[in-house]
Parts: C-alpha cells; sequence; structure tokens
C-alpha cells in the first residue's frame, strides 16, 4: 500500500531530478520555446512554483474549513 510518506518521497525525487537536468542552463536557453505553443523551462519552472502555492491554498482551505469544495489550478486564470 502507498502511503502519503511514499507519495511525498516519489514527488520530492521527482523535483530534484528535473530541477538537476536544469542546473547550468544559460538565461537565454531557459527562455526558448521548444515550439511556438509549448512552454519554456523558466515557463515551467514559474508554473510549478504557482501550482504548487495554490494547492497549499486549497489544501489549507479544506483543512480549516470542513465542507469546503476543491478548485482544481486554472492555467487561463
Amino acid at each position: 500500500m502507498t502511503t502519503a510518506a511514499d507519495l511525498w518521497a516519489q514527488l520530492s525525487s521527482a523535483r530534484e531530478r528535473f530541477l538537476e537536468s536544469t542546473r547550468g542552463l544559460s538565461d537565454t536557453n531557459s527562455r526558448i520555446r521548444p515550439a511556438g505553443n509549448e512552454w519554456s523551462v523558466l515557463e515551467v519552472l514559474a508554473h510549478m512554483v504557482d501550482v504548487d502555492d495554490y494547492y497549499l491554498g486549497q489544501a489549507q482551505l479544506l483543512r480549516n474549513q470542513p465542507g469546503a469544495a476543491f478548485n482544481y489550478f486554472d492555467d487561463d486564470t
């Protein structure tokens, strides 16, 4: 059975591997979009921070307000 601690460890490990893969990338290269509608490395990193912040707020809301509705992250807003 997978526990919350197992999931946290897997997420942390994946994040560390992703961040390690970006080390040494120049500022210029971090801003390049591989294709017109794809995100650059910098945009992906910024999105990860935004999503983490948003979902932390959602988790705190669910903890502090019983019966609160969970709202998924909306990239368009």
